[in-house]
């Protein structure tokens, strides 16, 4: 089974962009305009083009065998050839690491590639860096690659690590995958994104966002078994920007700048899965760190909110049309169904046939369990 995940950052809101209250349609005429035709149990899409995925995804089977994230008939060599986990298209902020997007204590070798697709038009505001991929360098053949592979073989034997621990190892696995990467036409071939047929390119249109689900999808099926879309602009040092930390003109920045390409990308993803019987093998999770406050600030935004938002699962064996959980009157509070993101980590694992219980090792060897959660009941 394979993982696409996207993450509205920073901290969308919990009224305006998948759940809403048809009891206070108050919070929802300005964006909305009083459309009730996309009202769906307790769901409601911003714009009508994600109401024609909505209720429509298969009964599958949940996926019990084994703990193995490789996608099943991913070619092995493809896949040894890639990163484990790919995040697109940004970094999560642009100042400095941020804790939830690396290894953590699990070491640095399960940090994630940073990669931009390298089209698309962009967010707005500040990008933070991460390096579009050139795996085919203009004026440097293959042979030439190999030759300086090689040369750097040569220098690492040769040089003094003396007082490091697992830093060497670290590196040269690192320079060892990106020679795999830029010696196969196969996986260069995974991130050529004209290759795929014009009506599947403008299926996903030309902004990043769309680019961005469409390169995930092409990388699953390569076999990375974990692919992260950004779906915004980390430039967190101003209100300005598209990024989803709405204290100020919440309503104007949601219906102009945030909400349209990602229901585009959410909608194409999601159609593209179904269309092609992806979504069998793949589960895609829409989330955010946490909500926002309900009550409408003097500036036209709404605050930090953590104490209730939603999340929405589909494929690998998700229920289709399935509302789980409520919230009360104001979408202040959860009111049926309360879950926890330790909840929402242990379903993600129950998909992917991970046990909760399971058992990881640290860097310094201690065991640790999987996860302290409860897998939520959304499979058929």
């Amino acid at each position: 089974a394979c993982l696409s995940k996207t993450l509205l950052r920073d901290d969308s809101s919990e009224l305006l962009e998948i759940p809403i209250k048809p009891d206070a349609k108050y919070v929802t005429m300005a964006l909305l305009n009083g459309d009730e035709s996309t009202y769906f149990d307790d769901l409601v899409f911003a714009d009508p083009i994600l109401t024609e995925v909505d209720g429509k995804l298969p009964e599958l089977p949940v996926r019990e065998e084994e703990v193995e994230l490789e996608s099943q008939d991913a070619n092995e060599t493809l896949a040894a050839n890639l990163p484990r986990c790919i995040s697109l298209p940004y970094p999560l902020a642009d100042r400095g690491l941020l804790n939830g997007q690396y290894g953590g204590f699990l070491g640095l070798e399960y940090d994630p590639v940073f990669v931009h697709p390298g089209r698309g038009t962009a967010f707005k505001g500040r990008s933070p860096v991460a390096g579009t991929v050139d795996l085919a360098p203009q004026g440097v053949s293959r042979r030439r690659l190999a030759t300086r592979s090689l040369l750097l073989e040569n220098l690492n034997q040769h040089l003094n690590w003396e007082g490091t621990d697992s830093g060497p190892a670290l590196i040269e696995a690192s320079q060892e995958l990106a020679f795999n990467m830029m010696l196969s036409p196969e996986v260069q071939g995974a991130f050529e994104l004209r290759r795929e047929p014009k009506s599947v390119r403008d299926l996903y249109g030309d902004h990043v966002a769309g680019q961005s689900a469409m390169l995930a999808r092409r990388l699953t099926d390569a076999g990375v078994p974990l692919v992260f879309v950004n779906a915004g602009v980390g430039d967190l040092n101003s209100g300005s920007g598209d990024h989803w930390d709405t204290h100020s003109q919440n309503f104007v920045r949601l219906e102009n700048d945030l909400l349209p390409p990602w229901d585009h990308a959410a909608h194409a993803l999601l159609t593209d899965l179904i269309q092609s019987g992806r979504i069998e093998d793949t589960l895609v999770v829409f989330l955010t760190e946490f909500g926002r406050t309900p009550r409408v600030n003097a500036a036209a935004g709404r605050d930090h909110f953590p104490s209730c938002y939603t999340v929405a699962f589909a494929g690998a064996g998700v229920q289709r049309g399935r509302a789980y959980g409520k919230s009360d009157s104001t979408a202040s509070e959860p009111a049926e169904l309360a879950c926890t993101p330790a909840d929402l980590h242990a379903t993600i694992f129950h998909a992917l046939g991970i046990p909760a219980t399971y058992m990881l090792h640290d860097q310094d060897n201690r065991p640790l369990i999987m996860c302290e959660g409860t897998p939520l009941d959304l499979f058929a």
